[in-house]
């Protein structure tokens, strides 16, 4: 049954249990009403928010909103739902208790056939720690940046307070005061804060009363003020802080390595505020910042040894590596060096330029960062494509984190406004097989990750003595290559796709094979890297599509039944300004109706210029040649493209016909299912291997299928022969 045969009870129904399943918070509200109501939260909703289900039920979702909510962001998002359209919003919620959380907003409104709105389906993700740390991450930038430049010791300090400001509701108001060897207090940086009450400040002797930050400073402990009007830390300046509606202050001591109190940074809010534990944290992660730039005004040029950044990416570059390297190996025996890089990377220069290959390193280090809290660990940009990490840990903890590393990849990343989820290739050398040589390491490190560059998807090779890079042997596969094309040595076998309700054969795929004289058989893995590689890889998929001729025409002769059969393609094709041409002219050339070929492409087809993608595909159907996309729902999945391109056919990867029986994924194929026939595009499930996935497939209304359970890829002697029965 398709969404649009659903009614509204049973569509409501499945959106709850599916709602059940997400690792987000997720609601669902009713704007048939006119006050919105919430009809369903699952349990992460109340877990991020603190309202129980029946708390909320029946009520609108303003409940979340609070005195600092931005008002302009509520306003654009019901303006945006207002016209039916997807929004998705960072907004400053409250829990339950009061307690602020930003709240990364998603909703997405859905409607029934005539256009009429059923439910707003909202997802809440709680980003207050990511916010966080990311400010954090990007104040340690900003301070690092600023001491390579020589900014001043102002300029600095005024980053770190405009940073801090940024993360608190509006009007927050900082300073930064240092406390000089005579105990006195002056004025680093308050540029938010009334000139006539930082005059009044600057100057003044530490010691208790004296405001909260003189109070601070005394006493060696962060002091909170929550309203400066009952405090008797501000009897002397009370008509000041009137004056200018400072109603609640909190300063936090900064202590240099023997304890001494040598700055505060202070907090002001224009009303009684307390802070929450996250407030403390993030400001005990400012507070070394402060010390840090304090401590480059006396150690200007040895902190610049540490302040190399890679602007494009805002990463630490290669030699703030070096330099952090050797001073880890001081203190360590055991520990990794790893040379990590996108599986994609080329594509995505290809498809985005090198600035967005920046910001998804970018990305990557920031998330790498995040899970790597607590560790001894260095992270910097090696090269235009690769992160270069060194860590200090345990031989036995080496693989753990690095699944830690993996695991990272399983949210998307965003390139101009598209979902991107990208696979890693590492390289992995153990620090003991560290001989003092930092460059010798690192070429470990980078051996290792040739070898993983040749492994599809996350790969990970640990360095090998005996990998001393066969170039030789490389270089003769190349060559043979080179000849096995000028003569045509590829042969294909053909793996069919049959009707799972009759098991009568469909179509064909077309996949390539070679035979080498010198090498025997060679994978297809091997050979169609080592074609990428040479840029040689469209004369062999011309080749298969001229082997498929063949067969075609042969069958045409004999007065036999032909079949579709599908060819794979590369991308790259489609910069080829002939290529429709090349197409057309070799089909005609065999005299074959051109509806018998479709050319099959990986999801990476969404990675490329779409404008260019779409006519190519458009003029590919004006001469009868269908295509399809394949291994749907893995690497480059993105949904925004789908309906753009005039594809004919989806093929579900096989991962997900593998974990079928398994609810989650059998959902998802369901979904793909649904979404196919709704674009009316042909859904073939790749990888079938037992009865069982053939029985749901079959209740799921999947009508095509391939796979071992029905046949595997066969000569096409062996293919004529099944055909003749």
């Amino acid at each position: 049954m398709s969404m649009q045969e659903m009614n509204r009870e049973n569509l409501f129904d499945l959106l709850c249990r599916m709602g059940m399943q997400f690792k987000t918070g997720f609601i669902i509200t009713n704007p048939c009403e006119p006050n919105n109501p919430i009809l369903f939260t699952n349990p992460q909703f109340s877990e991020i928010t603190g309202y129980a289900s029946e708390e909320v039920l029946g009520k609108n979702s303003k409940l979340l909103e609070g005195e600092d909510t931005n008002k302009e962001t509520i306003k654009e998002i019901m303006e945006s739902l207002h016209k039916n359209l997807f929004t998705n919003k960072e907004i400053l919620n409250y829990k339950k208790d009061g307690t602020p959380f930003w709240n990364d907003l998603v909703i997405q409104p859905i409607s029934n056939q005539d256009g009429q709105v059923l439910f707003h389906l909202a997802f809440l993700v709680d980003i207050t720690k990511q916010k966080q740390e990311k400010a954090v991450l990007y104040l340690q930038k900003q301070i690092y940046m600023g001491i390579e430049k020589g900014e001043e010791l102002s300029m600095l300090l005024q980053k770190i307070c405009q940073v801090a400001e940024g993360f608190f509701p509006q009007g927050a108001r900082c300073s930064i005061l240092e406390i000089t060897s005579d105990r006195k207090m002056i004025i680093g940086s308050a540029n938010s804060l009334p000139q006539e009450y930082n005059d009044t400040i600057n100057g003044l002797a530490v010691g208790l009363n004296v405001g909260t930050c003189g109070t601070a400073a005394a006493t060696g402990q962060y002091v909170v003020t929550e309203d400066i009007r009952l405090s008797s830390n501000w009897k002397q300046f009370i008509h000041i802080t009137e004056k200018y509606n400072m109603r609640s202050c909190w300063s936090f001591p900064v202590n240099n390595h023997e304890n001494r109190v040598i700055a505060t940074f202070g907090i002001y809010f224009s009303e009684p505020r307390r802070p929450t534990q996250m407030d403390l944290e993030f400001i005990q992660t400012i507070t070394p910042l402060v010390l840090l730039t304090l401590k480059n005004a006396e150690h200007q040029k040895e902190i610049l040894k540490l302040a190399y950044v890679d602007i494009p990416s805002e990463l630490p570059n290669y030699n703030y590596f070096v330099t952090e390297f050797t001073k880890l190996m001081e203190k360590t025996e055991e520990g990794f060096l790893l040379m990590i890089q996108p599986s994609e990377y080329v594509n995505i220069v290809d498809s985005f330029g090198k600035q967005q290959l920046s910001f998804l390193l970018k990305q990557l280090g920031e998330r790498f960062a995040e899970i790597s809290n607590g560790m001894d660990i260095i992270i910097a940009r090696s090269s235009e494509a690769s992160l270069i990490i060194a860590g200090k840990c345990g031989e036995a903890e080496i693989p753990q984190y690095i699944n830690k590393l993996l695991n990272t990849t399983k949210e998307a990343f965003v390139l101009e406004k598209m979902d991107l989820y990208i696979s890693l290739r590492t390289g992995v050398v153990s620090f003991r097989q560290y001989t003092g040589d930092t460059s010798e390491l690192i070429r470990m490190a980078d051996i290792a990750l040739s070898h993983a560059r040749k492994k599809a998807g996350n790969s990970v090779v640990y360095y090998k003595e005996q990998y001393g890079i066969d170039i030789a042997q490389k270089m003769a596969l190349q060559n043979e290559l080179e000849l096995a094309i000028k003569t045509k040595q590829f042969y294909v076998n053909f793996q069919p796709k049959v009707n799972l309700h009759t098991g009568e054969i469909v179509s064909f795929e077309a996949l390539a094979r070679w035979n080498s004289s010198k090498l025997g058989q060679v994978s297809p893995f091997d050979f169609i890297e080592a074609a990428e590689s040479i840029g040689k890889i469209h004369f062999i998929d011309m080749i298969v599509l001229e082997k498929v001729l063949e067969w075609l025409q042969t069958r045409k002769i004999q007065g036999l039944t032909l079949y579709k059969v599908s060819v794979n393609i590369s991308a790259n094709h489609f910069y080829e300004i002939d290529f429709v041409q090349k197409i057309a002219s070799i089909i005609h050339q065999f005299e074959i109706d051109p509806v018998y070929i479709c050319l099959e492409l990986t999801e990476s087809i969404g990675l490329f210029d779409l404008e260019l993608a779409n006519n190519k595909l458009n003029e590919l159907k004006m001469i009868g040649v269908s295509s399809s996309v394949d291994d749907f729902g893995m690497g480059f999945s993105s949904l925004s493209y789908l309906h753009q391109l005039p594809i004919a056919e989806m093929k579900i990867d096989r991962s997900f016909i593998q974990e079928i029986h398994n609810p989650g994924a059998k959902t998802i194929v369901q979904t793909l299912i649904l979404l196919a026939k709704n674009l009316n595009l042909t859904v073939v499930a790749e990888g079938i291997e037992t009865k069982e996935q053939v029985e749901i497939l079959t209740d799921l209304n999947c009508r095509v299928g391939q796979g071992f359970y029905f046949f595997k890829p066969m000569s096409l002697d062996q293919i004529d022969a099944i055909l003749k029965t």
